[in-house]
Parts: structure tokens; sequence; C-alpha cells
């Protein structure tokens, strides 16, 4: 391409009226010294129209996306709701397991408890570890939690625990002087826990089950008896 047809290119993006938004506009160079240098050119042959900065910015706005559309973005929208409900409700679950582990370990760090023993501390907090194990272990199974954020979760009881009972000087960690191995010993085996045993096997979603209705199908059979019978 020669000089004179990049100075043409040049000119016309500069004398480009703005175009209207969604529709491309054919524009021709006002020079006519370039419009004969264009004419005359071989490699081009016509003139290439391009959208505004306006209009190429529209583009991005969501509600020119794929899920305004109305056809089927209720639906969607219904399923996501449905989806986010569920696992919003199998997070509540295991945090609140967990709270309650985690209050006791608040308390015995920072609290005046004095367990006489460490054994006494692990009879005492035994039954809320067990729980909490097992509804992460069940919202784990169920896809809810990541296996690696699960396994997270319960090491971080487990530290607070030998945090809590360390600072009571109920226990001691193993020495890292002695054998540099035991800076990888995992919390639990140093408190002396034992993990319950997960046999969970994954269940379907409530709407899955034969009979399930959503709260949108309930109140369409609510609407169609009340037309029905005619009561308001």
């Amino acid at each position: 391409m020669g000089p004179r047809i990049s100075a043409l290119w040049r000119t016309q993006d500069k004398q480009l009226a703005p175009c209207h938004v969604g529709r491309v506009t054919a524009v021709a160079p006002q020079d006519p010294v370039a419009s004969a240098a264009f004419a005359g050119a071989s490699a081009v042959d016509k003139v290439t129209s391009s959208r505004s900065k306006v209009a190429r910015r529209s583009l991005y706005s969501c509600y020119t996306l794929y899920f305004r559309r109305w056809r089927y973005y209720e639906d969607r929208a219904r399923r996501n709701l449905r989806n986010r409900a569920y696992n919003i409700f199998m997070k509540n679950k295991y945090k609140k397991a967990m709270k309650k582990v985690l209050r006791y370990t608040v308390e015995l760090i920072y609290g005046d408890k004095q367990p006489a023993s460490h054994q006494e501390v692990m009879d005492e907090v035994k039954e809320m570890l067990d729980e909490a194990c097992e509804v992460i272990d069940e919202v784990t199974v169920q896809g809810v939690l990541h296996r690696n954020t699960a396994a997270k979760r319960k090491d971080r009881m487990f530290r607070a625990i030998l945090r809590g009972s360390e600072k009571k000087g109920l226990i001691t960690r193993p020495s890292v002087e002695e054998d540099p191995q035991n800076r990888f010993v995992p919390a639990y085996k140093i408190i002396g826990y034992e993990l319950p045993e997960c046999n969970y096997v994954r269940e379907p979603r409530p709407w899955q089950l034969p009979g399930w209705k959503s709260p949108w199908m309930l109140k369409w059979e609510w609407e169609k008896w009340r037309k029905l019978t005619g009561r308001k």
C-alpha cells in the first residue's frame, strides 16, 4: 500500500460522520483529491465503514447479553436462584456446626476456663467436633464444598484446640529440634483425636426427587385453584 493510500485512510477516519447505535453507515471522504486518488487505487474497491465508539461500547451492556432475553431468562434465573439457595443452606449448616467448636476454643484461649487436663478438654469438645466433621463431610459429598476446603476447615478446628490446650499448659508440641519431621505432624494427631469415618453417598437434590414442587409451581397451582373456585 503506497503513501497516498495510507494518507487516504487517515483522512477518511477523521472525516467519518458519527453513525447511529446498532447501524453501520458508509461515508465517503470529502476531500476531492483524496477521492480521486481513492477512485484510482487498485488495492481498495470501496469505502469500509466502522461503528462509532458509543455504538461499540453499547454492545457490552448487560441489556444486550444472552441472559436478558425474555424467552428463557426467567427459567434460567429460577434455576440459578434455586441452586444458590441450596448451596447457601448447606454452607450455613456446616458453619453453624463449626462455630460451636470455635466458640469453645475462644473461651479456652482467652477466657477463664481452666481444665484439669487435655483429656478433659477433649471430652468436652469431642461431641461437637464429631458433629462438625460429619456435617463437613456431608456438605463435601454433596458437591457444595471442595474437598481441599473441607480439609482446611477441619484443620482450623484442630489447630484452635491445640492452641488452647498449649496455652493452658496441658499439652506440648513435638520438638522440631529432635526430629525435623515433627513440623509436618497434623494437629489432630497431636491432640489425640480420631477422625470419624465418612460413609456418605451423594444424594439427589430435592428438586430431582419425584413429587417435588418448586415455589413457583405451588404459586401457579394456587392461582389456578383460585381462578377455578372464584376466590380472591
